[in-house]
């Protein structure tokens, strides 16, 4: 097990960042971090804990080293053209709210979303 996440970390590292690494990560990473996160009530402070793994992740992808490449996460964002997973978040949980309001009458979403009013 730990010949393989030296191999894997290794590729993450690699000089060479492809779009492909990131296509990976996005794959293999992001899906599981964010399964299901349009049905989440997260806190403010479980969003931020999402974003700084998700920064983390991506400096470890750029082989970014903390002091020599800081970077803000602004710039780190746009060079790996990605968005912040608490705005995807946000984006997922709005996007779930318009299908419910526009679903038919007679399923349970709506008919809850009356009740709690």
């Amino acid at each position: 097990q730990k010949i393989s996440l030296d191999i894997r970390r290794s590729h993450w590292i690699s000089e060479d960042l492809t779009r492909s690494s990131l296509k990976l990560y996005e794959a293999q990473v992001v899906s599981v971090l964010m399964y299901n996160s349009n049905s989440w009530a997260p806190t403010n402070a479980a969003l931020n804990k999402l974003d700084v793994t998700h920064h983390r992740h991506l400096r470890t992808i750029l082989n970014i080293k903390w002091p020599q490449g800081m970077i803000r996460n602004k710039t780190l964002y746009k060079r790996c053209n990605v968005e912040k997973l608490s705005d995807r978040v946000n984006t997922y949980r709005w996007r779930m709210l318009g299908h419910v309001l526009r679903s038919d009458e007679n399923t349970a979403a709506p008919s809850i979303s009356i009740i709690l009013r």
